[in-house]
């Protein structure tokens, strides 16, 4: 029960949880979406709480998030005994669980949505290999050791950094909430909740949406949705999805909810010609059937392509589907049913096709009433380029080894998935690929043995609109490459062979095909007329449909784009 003072006596329909871990480089971003949900704010039958994890030394900030109040007002002060407002965290996994609990004190409600916002990786973090992505590596280490073992060149720093939510200790250092912490801090958290699930479990964060991480959770969660590629920086639409929840917060199911969350997702970014995807699959919503039909079919796949890999026409398969196969930011992570599909397609073993459909129904199938009974039960896409992402992704590199930790994953142990990776991985004579030492110094276009470069002074044209800025100095090197040293912004063109492409973090390049692939479906309450009938309250205006073209119902099927698939 609530020791909330000012709450109310009756129990809440909803409390919404959003644990911000904004410690690397996300405040900003954070703050805007504190913001967003203020201007839903917490009701009569809605609670909104929030813990922002600013980084440094400065303390934790709890907030109960109210409309038409300044956000300083709607900090939740925590008192040490002399008085003094003091909140830090001192560990990843225990900080999360302590949010929980202070968020169940302060709310008494009938369900329970808890978001996690931050840095996301898929179950990568387990891995102590920084070079994976800048900040994604071995918790012992400060994040500037991390950054100092990544080359400058090698990517971008997104929001898509490492696997889970990092938080900054008391000793300096960053912490990263590990895949085994995720499940330990989950099992917690429903035990705070009365041995109850959680309703939904939402990863605002990139590359989330992994059946290595359902398997990590499924116990302690209902529904769980995220996103199987990046998230962009402006994170979810919180204003439109708790306006919705709040006013129609007596009729919304968990389900219901799940699917505002992905369908405001999609259509907020569709409108911003952002490529996006968002998934909703089920887990302790009935009792983990649809994730244990899953991971068995993923198990029996496994044993008939351990015993036919050695026929080199099935093996030749298995690598055309993955090389076509739709995948993701990191690379290493693709879609789970289009491998299926693909594999399916090029195999002439038939009990290969039998294993590769199985698992397809075990991810997309349906009842006879129409509610799903597969894993995934609504997801959505906007942008050509994840025109083949269907809901679930899975670690599968093309070459390399198999991580030491991965085997440990709970999927892992459910399916033998990594005892196929390995045996993909290697030759029939057990070779892998080889590759260049990581230490490879690459020639830059000037080097130290160039002649000296001239310089040439153009003349300024007095009716151009920088006249007031001095002459543009370009520099010819002895390579013939043209550097301008002088862009007007303070920045020098890159040329050298070393540098990556800039774009917004979270963004990829824009088509002009970024059409919706698939629609997420209307929640139940928006469909579904009351006994008492009641007006929807819309707190936005009617959404555009950014489709140009979208997918019939019975989705798989054809998208239009002229493929077949």
């Amino acid at each position: 029960m609530s020791t909330n003072p000012d709450s109310a006596t009756s129990r809440k329909k909803w409390c919404v949880m959003v644990y911000f871990a904004a410690d690397v480089d996300l405040e900003s971003a954070a703050i805007a979406d504190l913001e967003q949900m203020k201007a839903a704010g917490s009701s009569s039958e809605v609670d909104l709480l929030a813990q922002l994890n600013p980084g440094g030394p400065r303390a934790i900030r709890r907030y109960h998030l109210q409309k038409d109040t300044y956000l300083e007002e709607d900090l939740v002060p925590t008192l040490k005994e002399d008085g003094e407002h003091f909140l830090n965290n001192a560990n990843a996994k225990q900080d999360l669980i302590e949010f929980v609990r202070w968020c169940a004190e302060r709310s008494d409600a009938e369900h329970h949505a808890l978001i996690l916002w931050g840095h996301g990786q898929g179950w990568k973090a387990d891995n102590p290999d920084p070079c994976f992505v800048p900040g994604a590596g071995n918790p012992r280490r400060s994040l500037e050791e991390q950054l100092a073992l990544v080359k400058s060149n090698n990517f971008t720093v997104m929001r898509s950094a490492p696997l889970s939510l990092p938080v900054t200790l008391l000793n300096g250092e960053t912490g990263f909430l590990s895949n085994t912490d995720l499940r330990e801090a989950m099992t917690e958290a429903k035990k705070i909740l009365g041995d109850k699930n959680i309703d939904i479990l939402g990863l605002d964060a990139c590359l989330m949406a992994m059946a290595e991480v359902c398997c990590q959770v499924n116990e302690s969660v209902d529904y769980f949705v995220a996103s199987e590629d990046t998230v962009p920086d402006e994170s979810w639409p919180y204003d439109t999805i708790l306006k919705l929840l709040v006013a129609n917060a007596d009729r919304v199911s968990p389900e219901d909810f799940a699917r505002v969350i992905v369908r405001k997702f999609i259509f907020d970014f569709g409108e911003k010609r952002k490529f996006v995807t968002q998934s909703i699959c089920q887990l302790g919503n009935d009792k983990n059937a649809s994730l244990e039909k899953f991971t068995t079919a993923v198990g029996r796949l496994v044993s008939t392509l351990l015993a036919e890999l050695k026929d080199p026409e099935t093996r030749w398969a298995a690598m055309v589907a993955r090389s076509q196969a739709q995948s993701f930011f990191l690379k290493d992570y693709i879609d789970v049913f289009d491998y299926c599909r693909l594999l399916s397609i090029n195999c002439k073993s038939v009990y290969v096709v039998k294993a590769c459909e199985d698992v397809m129904n075990a991810l997309h199938s349906s009842n006879g009433d129409g509610s799903a009974s597969g894993l995934v039960v609504d997801h959505g896409t906007y942008g050509y380029p994840l025109k083949a992402a269907f809901g679930v992704s899975v670690f599968f590199p093309c070459v390399g080894e198999v991580p030491a930790c991965y085997p440990s994953l709970e999927f892992c142990k459910k399916t033998r998935w990594h005892e196929f990776l390995d045996a993909f991985l290697h030759s029939p004579e057990g070779r892998t690929a080889a590759f260049e030492h990581s230490d490879t110094e690459w020639p830059n276009v000037i080097t130290a043995k160039e002649p000296a470069p001239v310089l040439i002074a153009e003349p300024v044209d007095p009716n151009a609109a920088h006249v007031a800025v001095a002459a543009k100095v370009t520099t010819l090197t002895a390579t013939g490459v043209v550097l301008d040293t002088n862009d007007f912004n303070g920045n020098g063109v890159k040329t050298t062979q070393g540098d990556v492409i800039k774009t917004t973090m979270g963004d990829v390049i824009k088509t002009s095909q970024g059409d919706p692939i698939k629609i997420p479906s209307l929640p139940s309450f928006l469909l579904t007329p009351v006994s008492k009938p009641k007006p929807i309250i819309s707190p936005t205006t009617p959404e555009t449909d950014p489709a140009v073209r979208t997918k019939p119902n019975g989705y798989p099927g054809n998208c239009g784009c002229g493929q077949n698939h």
